[in-house]
């Protein structure tokens, strides 16, 4: 062996790659433990990282494996350790940052001690079992990519989920164990509103103010290693020079008084004469609610779940009160809170900012916000990232006190947003933060639209704040105004905005109130550049984000995925091209993390706007696996950054003109490149001339909702006797010919409408939604004209090929319902669907206008009618069965009939059976 393949030579250059690194932590090398010694050993300030390195060679993985084992169950413990096994003849001189590894990640916190050991005992005796438990996964990374992963240890170490569970537990039996009049007592303590509209249920808001009270702990808890030296010189609660005994008792001491209430009310006002107003204010608030025994108790075990959170190294992690705030809120649907995962996190700022060059030379001059800020996950993600990108030059008081702005309607939410912020650095004078309340609903002397009053007043927005009012009253009830002038001062506006139907965040706020909000938001929405839809505040937000950004500032967000093909959001989707350089769209196609949001199961994507619109063009990122840890979606990030291509994904480069012309965005319809391409061309009548469905065709009005609304199943045939196709199950609909199997009449009083309805009636009938790893059938063809709640009428319009268009439409029909079955046609559908769920794509009437069709000849009409006689009542095959016989042949004859390719459509039906929304797996599984 070589003196320089000699393995303490590699791993002591691992170590100073490590070491040059600038982490926020000890490296050593060859650090000794008893007899045995840790080829590498990261000390952070909470946790530990164990690397244990082997030369390549046989059973080298199972005896890194075993060494990193033994670092996580002997003294001192590692909180994770790294398995690592260099590639063949490295070598100390040829090992860099580009050097491939073989890394296993071994967890103690997602693994039982008795696992560990058994895994341990089994490699000690030469028995490897997998325990899907330990995370033992080998895979390759990049040495840049293993430093990545120890840096971002810490935000996947602990179990959030076991947390949230535990302290689900504490509340659910502190709310039922009291009576509806003390629960509304600690309720009012920080002026929550009751749930129901009928019976007020005092219990959620109940929740909620505990939930307050356990951040104050964990808070507390967090600051007891800081009070000693932390004595206050002013006191801030009077201004005048602080008298009094420090440091105030430590959390265990108060949860181990006789009155721990007393204890801890006297502690966080002694901890007010320092700072922290927003998390131990609010806290006294609730403490002081209820006076008793039982009330007690219910505080000490808040106070144990709060202890035991963050004797956790995954409870200081910056999502966990986020997910906890989360999981105990009733009303997520109604004010669009949505909790953005930290993976999304992570990569949504590192994205927007990419390096150094990103963020201005004195950190100070810098301005982010999130105007929708929730719980503050974007923003502590944001800080994080800038942590990385500078290195040495990071201070985190001037992020938090200098840099950030986080705004939201919901003060419980900004509570665990100043709480999380504070964790990050204990020592930040909250005062200074600007973390701030937007009124939504009604005000003392108006009625206020949350976060989209900064769009009004000539940029000046009327702000509840907790830092610019000595008062003493809480958060929400605060009569002082405090006023703050945002427009075109942010450098990065980064948020994840509210998408719910306006409907529904007007319901929350009552008829009479919600009407004014209403009108309110209407007033604002004149304002906009250009006309922006109701519906939804979503597309409004954005418009408010490029009133806030500077001119060549970063705007980074997420959003529904169907808002690339809405007709609603055309506009909007117009003027972001137009106005900026459209950098990145990062889309999931993973079935099992298709949306970027925790609490919501609709697909989304990551978007990044820089400055001016610029002649270059989008770069387009499918994931074929959504990182679900951060360490995962760091790795990630960095290969994009670095301009490699990322395991699991694959990234593709839209043009500028595409994005700016509206058809570029339906790139996010498709894993596979091919398909897209494949889609545009169809667009463009490259393949075959096409026009849009809408423009030779018309659908029912108001679709399948009319026939739902107008009519009822009858079990004998009514006087008009009509029939209706009335289901859609994919084990039903197995062919295209189907002949109407329901009587229906028409709702009692709807007679008129139903008569209506029923003249649109046709043979050819499209689907309202589908589940493409279902379905065999995407066009019927029925046997005699119908309507359906499940599918949507076609009729041709005026034909003008014939003298006699009845006989022209019926194989005008049976052609159309061919080529929308052909893998040609299903391609063609599901570029203009709504991409609302993976594999249960929806269809607006507006999508379906929009599907390019073929410009239909005599002679292909009458070839494809001819054929549908020959597979019409033949069974079709799933998406996802390439060589199914019946689409096979539909395919030949809708290439022959339309002078396609016959390779182009095999591939086309190749690539179809992979994708994931028509298979329902990962791609490639």
């Amino acid at each position: 062996m070589k003196s320089d393949e000699y393995e303490p030579n590699v791993n002591n250059k691992l170590w100073q790659m490590i070491k040059d690194a600038d982490l926020p932590a000890t490296v050593y090398k060859e650090k000794k433990f008893k007899n045995k010694r840790a080829d590498i050993f990261i000390e952070f300030d909470e946790y530990n990282v164990a690397v244990e390195c082997e030369l390549a060679g046989p059973n080298k993985r199972k005896e890194a494996e075993r060494d990193a084992v033994s670092r996580l169950v002997s003294s001192p413990h590692a909180s994770v350790a790294f398995a690592v096994v260099y590639p063949n003849g490295c070598t100390e001189d040829s090992l860099n940052m580009d050097t491939n590894l073989d890394i296993a990640i071994v967890d103690k916190y997602h693994a039982s001690p008795q696992s560990l050991q058994t895994r341990l005992d089994g490699n000690v005796r030469g028995r490897t079992k997998k325990h899907s438990n330990t995370g033992l996964e080998w895979q390759k990374r990049k040495v840049r990519d293993l430093i990545s992963m120890i840096l971002h240890t810490k935000r996947d170490l602990g179990d959030p989920d076991s947390l949230v569970y535990d302290l689900n537990a504490v509340l659910d039996m502190s709310v039922y164990s009291l009576k509806q009049s003390q629960l509304g007592a600690i309720g009012r303590s920080l002026d929550l509103p009751p749930s129901g509209s009928g019976e007020k249920d005092w219990r959620p808001p109940a929740r909620r103010a505990l939930l307050v009270v356990a951040s104050a702990a964990m808070f507390h808890r967090r600051l007891d290693e800081h009070l000693h030296s932390m004595k206050p010189r002013t006191d801030v609660r009077t201004g005048k020079p602080f008298k009094g005994k420090w440091p105030p008792k430590s959390l265990p001491e108060c949860y181990d008084s006789e009155n721990a209430v007393k204890e801890l009310l006297d502690s966080w006002n002694l901890i007010l004469a320092v700072d922290y107003r927003p998390i131990f204010e609010a806290g006294r608030s609730v403490l002081n609610s209820l006076d008793s025994p039982q009330f007690t108790n219910i505080v000490k075990n808040v106070i144990e779940w709060a202890r035991l959170a963050v004797g956790s190294i995954g409870g200081l992690r910056h999502d966990v009160l986020g997910r906890i705030f989360h999981k105990l809120l009733d009303d997520a649907k109604y004010d669009g809170s949505f909790y953005t995962s930290v993976p999304a996190s992570i990569m949504l700022s590192s994205l927007a900012i990419r390096n150094r060059k990103d963020l201005p030379k004195n950190l100070k001059d810098m301005k982010v916000m999130d105007v929708a800020c929730g719980t503050g996950t974007l923003l502590m993600a944001t800080a994080e990232r800038i942590r990385d990108v500078v290195g040495s030059e990071y201070d985190p008081k001037v992020i938090i006190e200098d840099v950030l702005t986080g705004i939201d309607i919901n003060a419980t939410a900004l509570h665990m947003t100043a709480t999380t912020l504070g964790l990050l650095s204990p020592t930040t004078q909250f005062r200074k933060m600007d973390i701030r309340q937007a009124p939504f609903g009604l005000t003392t002397d108006n009625v206020a639209a949350g976060s989209l009053e900064m769009y009004g007043k000539g940029g000046t927005f009327p702000i509840w704040g907790w830092a610019d009012t000595t008062a003493t009253t809480q958060i929400e009830t605060m009569g002082q105004r405090a006023s703050a002038s945002y427009a075109s001062t942010a450098d990065l506006v980064i948020m994840n905005p509210p998408f719910t139907r306006s409907d529904l965040r007007h319901r929350q706020l009552g008829p009479e109130i919600g009407s004014k909000v209403k009108q309110r938001e209407a007033e604002l929405y004149k304002s906009a550049p250009i006309k922006v839809d109701k519906s939804s505040s979503g597309p409004m937000f954005l418009i408010l984000a490029h009133h806030l950004v500077k001119k060549n500032g970063t705007i980074a967000f997420v959003f529904p995925l169907s808002f690339v093909t809405g007709p609603s959001a055309a506009s909007v989707r117009k003027f972001l091209a137009e106005t900026f350089y459209i950098e990145c769209i990062v889309v999931s196609h993973d079935p099992k993390r298709f949306w970027f949001s925790e609490n919501t199961s609709i697909a989304e994507m990551l978007v990044i706007l820089r400055g001016e619109r610029q002649d270059k063009p989008t770069q387009m990122i499918h994931l074929a696996t959504n990182p679900d840890s951060a360490t995962g979606a760091a790795t990630l990030v960095n290969r994009i950054l670095n301009g490699e291509e990322p395991n699991h994904a694959h990234s593709t480069l839209i043009p500028n003109k595409t994005i700016g012309g509206g058809e570029g965005w339906s790139g996010v319809q498709f894993f596979s490149p091919y398909l897209f391409e494949s889609f545009s061309n169809i667009q463009k009548s490259d393949l075959f001339p096409t026009v849009k469905l809408g423009s030779t065709a018309s659908l029912m009005p108001r679709g399948a909702r009319a026939v739902r609304d107008y009519f009822e199943k009858s079990r004998v045939s009514g006087g008009e006797g009509w029939l209706s196709i009335y289901g859609n199950r994919t084990n039903d609909v197995i062919c295209i010919q189907n002949q109407p199997d329901t009587y229906i009449k028409a709702k009692k009083g709807k007679k008129t409408h139903a008569k209506e309805a029923w003249s649109h009636r046709s043979t050819l009938l499209l689907p309202e939604k589908l589940r493409t790893n279902l379905a065999r059938v995407t066009a019927i063809h029925a046997t005699l004209p119908t309507i359906s709640p499940s599918w949507i009428s076609v009729n041709l319009l005026a034909p003008d090929i014939e003298t006699e268009p009845g006989q022209y439409e019926a194989r005008w029909s049976k052609a159309m319902a061919m080529y929308l079955n052909s893998t040609v046609g299903i391609v063609s559908m599901l570029g203009v669907k709504i991409p609302k769920i993976l594999d249960y794509p929806r269809w607006s009437i507006g999508g379906l206008q929009n599907i390019p069709v073929p410009q239909f000849s005599k002679n292909s009409v009458n070839v494809l009618a001819y054929a549908y006689d020959g597979h019409a009542t033949k069974p079709l095959g799933r998406m996802a069965e390439f060589d199914d016989v019946t689409r096979t042949g539909i395919d030949n004859a809708v290439s022959r009939a339309l002078g396609i390719n016959a390779e182009k459509t095999d591939r086309m039906r190749l690539e179809l059976s992979k994708e994931p929304m028509c298979t329902g797996k990962r791609y490639g599984q």
